[in-house]
């Protein structure tokens, strides 16, 4: 189970939800399409399956996380600290553009073949 933040955008994979039954107040309903929210005691928080990301020790599908009615996240924010607080989910660090980056220079470096190939996604 993991959950991470993003350039101030926040992510869950499956595990987490499947660990939010766990949480006193909370109850997860499914919408349907592999959508998902939860009713907290600090409002709705969704889950969009379109929209996730990629991330480290992810378990099944990556979620956008996000308040359905306040831009700022309190109740996405309060969740993310219940389930860590539990020991139910682990925040982890997502790799970043500039990350992407340097691991793109490191292989074409390391593999001279596929560097016509790498060398124009990091020119800029």
């Amino acid at each position: 189970m993991a959950h991470t933040t993003i350039n101030g955008k926040y992510y869950a994979d499956t595990g987490f939800l499947n660990s939010l039954m766990g949480i006193p107040g909370v109850s997860l309903e499914h919408m349907g399409w592999g959508e998902f929210y939860a009713n907290t005691p600090h409002g709705r928080v969704e889950f969009d399956s379109m929209r996730g990301v990629s991330i480290p020790n992810q378990s099944g599908r990556s979620y956008r996380v996000y308040d359905k009615d306040d831009f700022s996240n309190p109740a996405t924010q309060w969740l993310f600290g219940q389930m860590e607080s539990r020991g139910q989910s682990v925040r982890v660090a997502a790799s970043t553009e500039d990350d992407l980056r340097k691991r793109i220079i490191r292989l074409a470096y390391t593999r001279p073949d596929l560097r016509e190939h790498l060398i124009p996604l990091v020119e800029e």
